[in-house]
């Protein structure tokens, strides 16, 4: 699930002394490593870093045809909730994403801008 790598901190500063040197072990996602090595993050990261969010949101709207289902409006935000499920902000993925709808020609796009934030 996530990629092992070892890192070496050289000189901490602590009561050790300025060449202390430890060993860490580190786990980190693809999405973020992608990012270091500045590779673009994509929708599909969400399936091995995020796999709930993928299973219950992106996996649906991919599968989803966003232009015959006129009940379901999907817009280019992401909502931020807080731990009671309360709505605390509503962020704008693009300029003016609170009036832009995802339709079926754009919806790989959201999902890329999503993760982007997301991750």
């Amino acid at each position: 699930m996530y990629e092992h790598f070892w890192i070496l901190f050289f000189s901490l500063e602590s009561a050790l002394g300025s060449s202390y040197r430890q060993l860490v072990r580190a786990r980190f996602t693809r999405s973020f490593l992608a990012q270091l090595i500045g590779l673009r993050v994509h929708y599909k990261h969400f399936e091995q870093d995020d796999p709930d969010l993928y299973l219950q949101k992106i996996k649906y709207i991919l599968d989803t045809d966003l232009d015959r289902n006129e009940n379901l409006e999907i817009y280019f935000v992401e909502e931020v909730y807080d731990g009671m499920g309360q709505l605390v902000k509503t962020v704008d993925l693009i300029p003016n994403g609170s009036k832009v709808r995802v339709r079926n020609s754009n919806k790989n796009q959201y999902l890329d801008y999503l993760a982007t934030h997301r991750l």
